[in-house]
């Protein structure tokens, strides 16, 4: 499954309240818990998709409409993973991912963009992202980010 880009998303439709909204999965409901992975995007089209995404992977999803919410939310130790776009307006996602990583260092922070350049794939890692994606970018990328995440932390 390869992910649209921008101009793609208008067929999705944001389920629930455009802040923090938790997934939950057939799996979860039968009492089993599995990993929660946050997404921060400020689009809701892009968040439905991704919601999608890592949900159709096997993990929990919370999602978060900026860098804001994510920040004041607190529960972030226990999160899994952190999904977070840089181009948000208010706080921005490069800013957000060097508040987490100096308040998490151990959690895994996946910096993604729909626009690409060398400079903010530099800023991103050099803040704290463990690895940086461009949008769009195939569900097996992801799901590759988020198995090695996995295994260095032993879920």
């Amino acid at each position: 499954m390869r992910m649209a880009g921008t101009s793609g998303w208008t067929r999705f439709r944001e389920a629930g309240p455009p802040f923090i909204s938790p997934c939950r999965s057939p799996m979860a409901d039968a009492g089993r818990t599995r990993d929660v992975v946050a997404i921060v995007d400020d689009d809701p089209f892009i968040r439905a998709a991704l919601r999608r995404l890592v949900l159709s992977i096997g993990y929990e999803v919370l999602l978060f409409d900026s860098a804001e919410s994510m920040l004041s939310y607190g529960a972030a130790a226990e999160l899994f993973c952190v999904l977070a776009d840089l181009q948000m307006p208010g706080v921005t996602g490069i800013e957000m991912i060097q508040a987490l990583s100096e308040r998490h260092p151990s959690l895994p922070l996946i910096a993604m963009t729909a626009y690409p350049n060398e400079a903010i794939r530099q800023r991103a890692l050099d803040s704290g992202a463990s690895t940086y994606l461009t949008k769009p970018f195939d569900a097996a990328i992801l799901e590759m980010c988020l198995s090695r995440f996995s295994s260095r932390h032993g879920s």
